[in-house]
């Protein structure tokens, strides 16, 4: 040492300390035989460290080295652990290697009421009254040492404690080891749930129950059996005492023809990373025919491999997307040979179809689609018809109008209109659907333009349309039929054929005849039917019948469509005694205006298909998912490509909607999205399995509402999207462990990832839980 140094005090030989304004002073020295001492110096401030070094001595030949190193930093970040163990919001406890309690948190002591040496001095056992977990050991010591010899990583169980008021409490404990002799321990309440039966269905029976609603069953096929989820039974119509004669690969015995090779290529193409699916037909126990997919998923069930498989019926999906190419072809041979257009105004956009350019005679690409091209050429004196039109509320959801154009070439045209408005739940309009129709050759036709206007506009007013099913025993009407027949709904059961029992005798028998002509090949039937009304009024109805057969020729449905044409008979009775040509030109304005109702009914019927519920696919689940589904349509119908969504606005929404209702301003986002478009089909399951790893994080990751960050991050490089999600929640530590868990939300999670074909990660080198998902676009 240089002899400056010597016998002088320490805060000479650093001056700077004398400025620290301490109030504390910590020193201590661990003594290492007589060659070695090692001291910590801690300086404090207020109560707050400020400074410490560690400082070694050595006594070597006579000479004393001493070595200072700066330590601040370190016992700075000792003390925040030692914070966040003590000011923790659940329960927490630490236990040693020689099962000795040295600490419990605050929490702990409010909860339980117990401390560390109380807890020693009782032995914590005979506070234990119920111990459940999944590990081969059920007694709490047992699992102890089975984290101290590394042979667990960590312990989730259910514990029964007493408190120190004689009250038992439940909690979920999750044990790990935080150092090679220390073992923590975190409780979360459940006495709450368990008294009030909050949560009184299981995974099992949750799961069993979202089979149930979603018309699905799961399987587990292992090396020497099938396992099966109970609704498979009822997808397959299979009678209750037919069930324990059944093998496990039944369903084999019900495919059709061919089938079972579409099964076996979609089983021989399933890997580790590639799930795979398929659509097949097969005959019911009952003889219906149904169509079924199946997505295969490798699972491994106490360290077997297996093969996970979940079965959906399709049939009412499969055939309406039959139904639907079917509408579309017909409706485009519709449009062009009546010369019939539908205009569409939704949020801000325009869109015609190419025949409402024919008859103006303009181009597609000389308009933007901010712009009305029927507007542009409605002739002046007729616009305020066209604007009355668009006064529509949701009491009022249907106006026509007949309005004077001027084409490209000067040419006036009269066109007809039936405006339609789409409306929420909240009575927002949601898009405008108006359906024009070229009706210059019938105004020109009749030498009273006026007068055939007027006709025409009253028919169309007058001409009330009655949408009927029948299935399965059951009618179906919409309202209008009530009002038609001047009766009240409640007055007859949906068992009754309304149209039927108000037919005048005669026609009674007509439709009775009539109907016994359906067949498969022949499904279709047009009927002029005479009502007599309860009050004893005589109307008319026309009625189109179309009938659904099942491939034995067994009727499956009917669906008639109807409309009041009372004053039109009323009028062609009138008019036969007119010329013959008078008559001819009636009818041909029959003729077209039947067609347009036609068209009117048919369009409205496949659009409220699309944007209303369909009660035999309502699911009792959160109003999360159904929201997350919501969000995602928005996107489409805000989208300039159809069937398109981008991706940043949509995970941004569905982030901020979960956000709102399920913290409480702890948590903040952060958000790195590429602006990416993705079809519609794989932006549900991706929306959905966002929705899930939040909610989930906020349950494993911040628990019991600790503040934290979660944070998102979606990039596009080389036509592969990288999604991650992460967090930095101190609820969970191993998230290798809770992703590979059994439970519900990561079991969705997985089966969301297999239908994105996505490549699943745990993010481990972060601190809490983060899943990263990588698929090609």
């Amino acid at each position: 040492m240089h002899e400056y140094l010597i016998g002088r005090q320490f805060s000479d030989v650093m001056p700077e300390l004398n400025n620290l304004n301490m109030n504390k002073v910590s020193f201590k020295t661990i003594y290492l035989g007589n060659q070695v001492m090692d001291s910590i110096l801690k300086l404090y401030h207020d109560e707050d460290l400020i400074k410490a070094w560690s400082q070694k001595k050595l006594n070597y030949q006579n000479q004393l080295i001493i070595i200072f190193e700066d330590k601040t930093n370190y016992h700075i970040e000792k003390l925040k652990q030692k914070k966040i163990f003590e000011e923790a919001s659940f329960p927490k406890l630490q236990i040693d290697n020689n099962l000795k309690i040295l600490k419990v948190n605050k929490a702990f002591k409010k909860s339980i009421g117990y401390s560390a040496d109380d807890l020693n001095n009782l032995n914590l056992d005979d506070l234990i009254i119920d111990y459940k977990t999944k590990t081969k050991s059920t007694n709490f010591k047992n699992n102890l040492n089975l984290l101290f010899n590394k042979k667990e990583k960590a312990v989730t169980s259910e514990i029964g404690l007493c408190t120190v008021d004689s009250k038992c409490h439940y909690f979920e404990s999750y044990s790990r080891l935080i150092s090679p002799n220390l073992i923590q321990i975190g409780f979360h309440d459940l006495t709450e749930l368990k008294e009030t039966k909050q949560n009184e269905l299981n995974i099992d029976n949750y799961f069993k129950n979202l089979q149930k609603v979603k018309k699905t069953a799961v399987s587990l096929s292992l090396t020497n059996e099938i396992k099966w989820g109970s609704e498979i039974y009822e997808l397959f119509e299979i009678p209750k005492d037919k069930i324990p004669d059944l093998k496990n690969d039944f369903i084999y015995d019900y495919l059709l023809p061919s089938e079972e090779l579409k099964i076996k290529e979609a089983m021989n193409n399933l890997t580790d990373d590639n799930a795979t699916k398929c659509i097949y037909k097969a005959r019911t126990y009952k003889g219906n025919i149904k169509y079924f997919k199946v997505i295969f998923q490798i699972s491994y069930e106490n360290g077997e491999k297996g093969r996970l498989g979940f079965t959906e019926d399709v049939t009412d999906d499969y055939i309406f997307k039959q139904e639907a190419f079917r509408l579309q072809d017909n409706f485009k041979f519709i449009e062009e040979s009546n010369q019939i257009g539908i205009a569409e105004y939704n949020q801000g956009k325009y869109y015609f179809t190419s025949q409402i350019y024919n008859i103006l005679g303009v181009k597609k690409e000389d308009y933007p689609d901010s712009i009305d091209i029927v507007h542009e050429h409605i002739i002046p004196e007729d616009l305020n018809k066209w604007k009355n039109a668009l006064n529509i509320t949701p009491e009022h959801d249907m106006h026509d109008v007949t309005y004077r154009v001027k084409t490209e070439n000067n040419q006036i045209k009269y066109i007809y209109c039936n405006n339609k408005g789409i409306f929420n739940n909240n009575g927002e309009i949601v898009k405008v659907l108006g359906f024009l129709m070229d009706v210059t050759d019938e105004i020109l036709i009749k030498k009273s333009a006026t007068e055939l206007q007027n006709n025409l506009e009253h028919i169309q007013k007058n001409s009330k349309i009655v949408i009927a099913t029948f299935t399965n025993g059951k009618y179906k009407y919409t309202n209008e039929i009530y009002n038609i027949l001047e009766i009240k709904q409640k007055d007859f059961p949906n068992n009754v054929d309304l149209i039927y029992k108000f037919a005048v005798p005669q026609d009674q028998e007509k439709i009775v005849k009539e109907f016994r002509n359906l067949t498969p090949s022949k499904p279709n039937l047009h009927l002029i039917l005479q009502m007599k009304t309860s009050t004893g009024k005589i109307k008319y109805i026309e009625d189109f019948i179309v009938a659904e057969f099942d491939e034995n020729g067994d009727l499956i449905k009917r669906v008639r469509f109807m409309h009041e044409i009372t004053s039109l008979i009323e009028k062609e009775n009138k008019l036969e005694e007119l010329s013959e040509e008078r008559k001819i030109l009636l009818q041909e304005i029959h003729d077209r205006v039947k067609n347009n109702l036609q068209l009117i009914l048919s369009f409205i019927n496949v659009d409220l298909h699309y944007n209303s519920d369909n009660p035999n696919y309502v699911i009792n689940q959160t109003q999360n998912r159904i929201k997350t589904m919501a969000l995602t349509h928005e996107e489409v119908y805000q989208s300039d490509s159809v069937g398109k969504v981008n991706l940043k606005n949509l995970l941004t929404k569905i982030l901020n909607h979960v956000f709102i209702h399920h913290t409480s301003n702890n948590l903040n986002f952060y958000l790195d999205i590429d602006d990416v478009e993705l079809d519609i089909n794989r932006c549900i399951p991706l929306g959905l399995l966002t929705n899930e790893i939040v909610l989930n994080t906020l349950k494993y990751g911040f628990p019991n509402n600790e503040p934290g960050n979660i944070y998102g991050k979606l990039k596009l490089k080389d036509g592969i999207i990288d999604f991650k999600l992460w967090d930095d929640g101190v609820g969970v530590v191993n998230p290798v462990e809770v992703f590979n868990s059994n439970t519900l939300g990561f079991v969705i999670i997985k089966h969301l990832a297999s239908q994105l074909k996505a490549e699943v990660n745990v993010l481990t080198n972060i601190d809490g839980f983060g899943l990263e998902f990588i698929f090609k676009k």
